[in-house]
């Protein structure tokens, strides 16, 4: 007995720290078994009961399935309780329950992966562009692992803000970033959406970081758009992404100017912090 009890501790333990560590929408369409969006036809019973309209990964037991959330809500406490209203559309990262005896009778019923971060609402309006974003990342995650960083960076280039974003940050967490990539992020470090700007700004420090010294000037143009940014875009993180972007270019010099500039006069501390820890780093006066 104690040995069982035991094992379900573990069991339990190892659940929390999976729930406990957020992951990434790109993360959760690659570890969900089951993805979809569904709209909710009764959220009021103990089970939610949820019409498939689409599926993007995995295939749903059915074109309406039950949702089981409710001991989930048992361990959130009475602020933190999730619900469902009738007529509501999300997007479902789900999971079979790990049932002690499976039955047919529940083979609809599917759990929510990853606990509460298993579901985003969709709104009202402008539910396509979250809907076409998840739709295209999914097909990346179907493509031979040697393709999806090439298909990411064509994600990464289309009008779509959440597919841009996500497709940025997954390169970023790779570790992706190529020279030939400068090409097109001069173009979306100017995207309308600042999180689109800001995460551009992030990759191109990446490439800079990387490009040698001696042949920088050929890459002058991605030198003077990310200059652009640093002094000019109205969002901070944006400055600041590419602030740090400049401090990554390999010809100190001719951005020691540039950074002494922020450091004094930026508006944002954050980002004057930036700069001038560059500056102190490299052994430069700040002003």
């Amino acid at each position: 007995m104690r040995a069982g009890v035991a094992i379900v501790s573990v069991l339990l333990a190892q659940a929390a720290v999976r729930e406990s560590i957020p992951l990434s929408l790109y993360q959760l369409l690659a570890r969900a078994p089951i993805v979809i969006h569904g709209r909710i036809t009764h959220g009021a019973g103990r089970l939610a009961e949820v019409k498939v309209m689409e599926n993007f990964r995995g295939t749903a037991p059915g074109e309406t399935i039950r949702l089981d959330f409710r001991e989930m809500n048992l361990d959130r406490g009475m602020k933190d309780q999730v619900a469902f209203l009738d007529g509501e559309e999300y997007i479902f990262f789900l999971e079979h329950p790990n049932w002690r005896k499976p039955k047919k009778k529940k083979e609809d019923i599917l759990g929510l992966y990853h606990g509460a971060e298993g579901y985003r609402r969709l709104p009202e309006e402008g539910a396509a562009v979250e809907i076409e974003a998840i739709r295209q990342l999914a097909a990346v995650m179907a493509l031979p692992p040697g393709e999806q960083a090439t298909a990411l960076r064509q994600k990464a280039q289309q009008r779509n803000a959440v597919l841009q974003t996500n497709a940025i940050d997954e390169l970023l967490r790779l570790q992706e970033g190529e020279r030939n990539d400068l090409d097109w992020l001069q173009r979306t470090v100017r995207d309308p959406d600042p999180g689109v700007r800001s995460r551009a700004a992030l990759l191109m420090a990446r490439v800079f970081a990387d490009v040698p010294a001696d042949s920088a000037e050929q890459d002058r143009s991605a030198l003077e758009s990310i200059r652009e940014r640093a002094h000019g875009d109205p969002d901070t993180a944006v400055r600041a992404a590419s602030t740090r972007a400049l401090g990554a270019w390999p010809n100190r010099d001719q951005v020691v100017p540039d950074l002494q500039a922020i450091g004094s006069s930026d508006a944002s501390q954050d980002v004057r912090y930036e700069a001038r820890k560059l500056l102190f780093l490299w052994g430069k006066p700040a002003l």
